[in-house]
């Protein structure tokens, strides 16, 4: 996750009529081959890159697909299953344990865990804190877990948010007084046979928000395309949307992420510290320096397992 290409200072804005075209043309053909594919999510490009559709699997137990289509020429640059991308595979190993949605149960676990494990850790540094370690491996845990205690903290916690927002969004909904978001939907009765593409649909809610750049659509749900855009906010997705009717293309609802509830607009904060990318238009070298020290604080992780586990041993042994 940290190890991702580095964001552009100033992304070019793409030919978004060009890209709903190509986007049309590829998702005709690629359906064409295979009626049984069906696509999760589309990807857009922010500053020229390719055009990447994410498709669901096709039969129960396989992986899904990633197809990446030249954002300029609408050739197919690759259409490879999780099982032979490594970071698709390496994504999906760190967000669901390969469980599909279910996943996010035990990972959120692992966050609630981790949590409570730091806090343990960091009460008894506190009470042993001027006392000298009995050995080498008690110093070096003491040392890694005091030094990297708030960067961890971030991680399982943001982590643990992410994975449960329903252990976050109903405190916050609570406290704050404000009704959780919904997504309009519309009537099914209402909808007609015919259902516009998603090209269409891109075209149609590209110029809704003012100083938006569109990231990624979802399929009709409910009657509805939902069109995610990002202006100022942190989130790299974006957190505006604009929802359109799958039937005649009416602008359902626009909705900028300011707009938003606390419950829904948190993310906006603690996915981009997840990710270690915090900040806007942040200096290149400083995003290499923070993927560094995330990549070393993941290290440190490692390294604290390995020496608690090995103290817990070592006393069992003693008793």
């Amino acid at each position: 996750m940290w190890l991702q290409p580095l964001p552009k200072n100033a992304p070019l804005r793409s030919n978004y009529e060009l890209v709903a075209n190509i986007l049309d043309n590829s998702l005709l053909t690629l359906t064409a081959e295979d009626t049984r594919l069906k696509w999760s999510y589309i990807d857009l490009p922010r500053d020229a890159e390719v055009i990447r559709i994410r498709f669901s699997a096709v039969n129960e137990g396989e992986s899904g697909y990633w197809a990446s289509i030249d954002s300029g020429t609408g050739k197919l640059i690759s259409m490879v299953s999780d099982n032979d991308n490594l970071q698709a595979w390496l994504f999906n190993l760190h967000h669901e344990w390969f469980l599909g949605e279910t996943g996010s149960w035990p990972v959120g676990l692992v966050g609630l865990l981790g949590l409570t494990s730091i806090f343990l850790g960091f009460k008894i540094w506190f009470f042993l804190r001027k006392s000298k370690p009995k050995n080498l491996n008690r110093r070096w845990h003491r040392r890694i877990g005091i030094i990297t205690f708030p960067a961890i903290l971030i991680i399982f916690f943001s982590g643990f948010a992410l994975s449960w927002p329903e252990a976050i969004r109903a405190p916050i909904s609570w406290a704050t007084g404000q009704p959780r978001f919904k997504a309009p939907i519309t009537k099914m009765d209402a909808l007609d046979s015919a259902e516009i593409t998603p090209g269409v649909a891109i075209k149609i809610g590209i110029n809704q928000i003012h100083n938006a750049i569109p990231t990624r659509i979802y399929p009709a749900k409910a009657g509805v395309y939902r069109l995610r855009l990002r202006a100022d906010e942190l989130h790299p997705n974006g957190l505006n949307s604009v929802y359109i009717n799958s039937s005649n293309g009416e602008v359902i609802k626009t909705i900028g992420w300011k707009e938003l509830p606390l419950s829904s607009r948190y993310t906006n904060l603690i996915y981009p510290f997840h990710i270690g990318r915090p900040f806007n238009n942040i200096d290149a070298n400083y995003v290499i320096l923070l993927q560094i020290f995330y990549s070393c604080v993941s290290l440190g992780i490692v390294m604290l397992i390995i020496s608690g586990t090995f103290k817990f041993v070592i006393n069992i042994k003693n008793r």
